[in-house]
């Protein structure tokens, strides 16, 4: 980022950044909210359901040579600025209004603390190995994790973890390291141009994890096996995860279809980039089918982080009110099958996809969107008992790995 671009310029170039990782309409630039009169929740937010995660841009002029101390003190305000952020959201969940890329106007009302993640970027690509002047208590104290990136940190972050729920669960990972550290925690709070890569390159290597390992060799060590690691066994994951991306597309176009379909869109949100890598040949598949006439699939999948089960429906034998009816008819059936087999309290989300008898080059043209609440479910007849058996007798799990052979 420039020297001479302005400090709102600069949460606008950040901002832009993550929507191109984390999708448009999950990040917001500066939300606000009137408590009692106007003020900011952050200069940027990505959100998506349970992840709340903010970040605040500790940026610096440095035509004006900002001293070090100066710049100590603007990362103390940001960490504390962010703990008045978690406050705000926690207490005003009810009434703070957003709008996404898409001019929909919607409410917060879901905020979960737990999901409510803090990161202070500094615009600086400075080595200050004694950033911060707070202790480590000041940050092992706060009610959420939190870490501090420096620029170029924060841009390799993002860049190897480029989906919410990867990002999130890394900081949580990073925060509580830090807390288990003991007389090592310090060093997690220097800011070195190695540090976040080398940390990240031990994160990777050792499945997505820390322990007091990392701080036995170099940072420039762990950098460098990552880097020979990478080179002999990432290829087939790096290959999966680029056809992943095509489920984030999904994403983007359900996300777009309807204000009423974003629940839907953070369902598929939710997934990791491992488990969207695992999944997006069964998804895409059904796409494949329905170019034939006369074709008709479905699946459906748990999500690891929500419970909730998505039901994947596609057709190319249904015209538009006979599918939304089949829509329907399974996601009933679903609910009846999970209530009857494990007492499930969560819901079952529906994707359903028609192919219309006009062939195109579109994978589907007809999108039906619905959901089906296990505490509005009501009686469960012995027949719908017995019908759902029929659609969905077997039960089918995801082995993730990071680096698949």
């Amino acid at each position: 980022m420039s020297s001479t671009t302005s400090g709102e310029d600069k949460e606008k170039l950040v901002a832009e950044m993550a929507e191109r990782q984390y999708l448009k309409g999950f990040v917001f630039h500066s939300p606000m909210v009137d408590d009692p009169t106007e003020v900011e929740l952050g200069d940027v937010l990505i959100w998506i359901r349970y992840w709340f995660i903010v970040i605040e841009v500790a940026w610096r002029n440095t035509i004006k040579a900002t001293s070090i101390r100066r710049q100590q003190e603007i990362v103390r305000e940001k960490r504390k600025q962010l703990l008045a952020d978690f406050e705000r959201y926690n207490k005003l969940k009810d009434t703070i209004r957003l709008q996404d890329a898409y001019g929909n106007d919607f409410g917060i009302n879901q905020f979960d603390p737990r999901g409510f993640v803090g990161v202070v970027m500094v615009d600086s690509n400075e080595t200050v190995d004694h950033y911060h002047p707070d202790s480590v208590t000041r940050f092992q104290d706060l009610p959420f994790p939190v870490t501090v990136f420096l620029r170029s940190g924060f841009l390799r972050v993002i860049d190897e973890l480029d989906t919410v729920p990867d990002l999130g669960i890394y900081i949580h990972d990073r925060f509580d390291f830090m807390k288990r550290s003991g007389p090592h925690a310090e060093k997690l709070l220097h800011l070195h141009p190695d540090l976040e890569p080398s940390l990240l390159a031990f994160y990777k290597l050792h499945d997505n994890s820390f322990n007091e390992g990392y701080f036995e060799k170099s940072r420039k060590h762990w950098i460098a096996e990552y880097d020979a690691f990478r080179k002999e066994h990432a290829q087939k994951r790096d290959e999966e995860n680029r056809d992943s991306k095509l489920i984030d597309s999904l994403i983007l176009h359900i996300n777009s279809f309807h204000p009423s379909a974003r629940e839907h869109a953070w369902q598929l949100a939710n997934l990791t980039r491992r488990e969207r890598a695992g999944w997006v040949f069964k998804i895409m598949h059904g796409f494949y089918r329905i170019k034939d006439p006369d074709q008709r699939r479905h699946f459906t999948y748990e999500s690891p982080s929500t419970n909730n089960h998505c039901l994947f429906v596609y057709s190319s034998n249904h015209d538009r009110e006979s599918f939304i009816q089949h829509c329907e008819h399974l996601g009933r059936l679903k609910i009846v099958h999970e209530i009857d087999r494990s007492r499930f309290k969560h819901s079952v989300f529906v994707f359903g996809f028609r192919k219309s008898s006009v062939r195109n080059e579109q994978l589907f043209d007809d999108l039906v969107l619905t959901v089906f609440d296990a505490d509005q479910a009501g009686k469960v007849t012995s027949d719908e008992v017995a019908e759902s058996r029929k659609f969905f007798g077997g039960h089918q799990e995801k082995s993730i790995e990071e680096f698949p052979e």
